[in-house]
C-alpha cells in the first residue's frame, strides 16, 4: 500500500543518484501549520465542550435563565463548528505533507525519474522513468495558486515546467507544449535542473 502512496524507484545495480529535488521548503512547513493549527482549535473545542458541561444544571433545567440557556447554547455550537474545522486542518495537513513528499524530481548518472501525485487517483502517486537527455524544454513561472504565488514572490521560488517537446510560438510570446508543472522549486534547484537537463552533469 505505501508503494501506492510514495513511491520508491527501483535502481539498477551500480547506478548512482546525482540530485534529488523536493518542493521548495515553505511546502513542508506548511503541513506543521496546519497540524498545530488543528491541535490548538481541537483543544480550544475540548475547553468549551468542558465549559457547557459544567455550567449546565443537572437534572433541573428550568435552573437555566433563558439568557443562559442561549449563551451556553451558541458556545456549544461554536465548539461543534471548531471540531469540523480542526477535522479540516487535520485533513490539510496529512494532504499537504503527502503531496510534498510525492513530488520529486530524481536524476542518476543513467536516466530521470519523476515522481508525482496521480492525476486521475488523489492522494496516489506515480513514478515517470525518462531516458536521459529526454528533456528538450525547461521553463519556469509563478504559481497558478493564489495561496503560494506570494511565497514565491519572498523567496524566488517558481514553478517549473518540463517538457520533452517544445514550445508552441504565438504572436505575443511563446509557451510549453505538454509539459509537466513541478510546483514550487527553490532558485538553487532551478539552477541545478538547467545544469542536469542542458548540461548534461550536475
Amino acid at each position: 500500500m505505501e508503494e501506492n502512496f510514495l513511491p520508491k524507484p527501483t535502481y539498477f545495480e551500480g547506478e548512482e543518484i546525482q540530485q534529488v529535488i523536493h518542493m521548495a521548503p515553505y511546502r513542508a512547513r506548511v503541513p506543521k501549520y496546519f497540524g498545530l493549527l488543528g491541535f490548538l482549535l481541537l483543544f480550544l473545542t475540548v475547553f468549551g465542550f468542558a465549559y457547557v458541561s459544567l455550567n449546565t444544571p443537572k437534572g433541573d433545567a428550568a435552573a437555566l435563565s433563558f439568557e443562559r440557556e442561549q449563551v451556553l447554547g451558541n458556545i456549544e455550537m461554536i465548539c461543534w463548528l471548531g471540531m469540523v474545522g480542526a477535522a479540516f486542518l487535520f485533513f490539510k495537513a496529512v494532504q499537504s505533507a503527502l503531496a510534498y513528499q510525492q513530488w520529486q524530481f530524481i536524476t542518476t548518472d543513467k536516466r530521470i525519474i519523476i515522481t508525482t501525485p496521480d492525476p486521475d487517483r488523489e492522494w496516489f502517486a506515480d513514478s515517470i522513468y525518462l531516458k536521459n537527455d529526454t528533456i528538450k524544454v525547461l521553463d519556469t513561472n509563478f504559481s497558478k495558486n493564489p495561496i503560494w504565488a506570494p511565497f514565491q514572490i519572498m523567496t524566488g521560488a517558481r514553478d517549473v515546467i518540463l517538457s520533452t517537446g517544445a514550445y508552441a510560438f504565438m504572436e505575443k510570446g511563446a509557451k510549453v507544449k505538454d509539459g509537466i508543472r513541478f510546483p514550487d522549486v527553490t532558485p538553487q534547484d532551478i539552477k541545478l535542473l538547467e545544469k542536469l537537463v542542458f548540461g548534461g552533469k550536475k
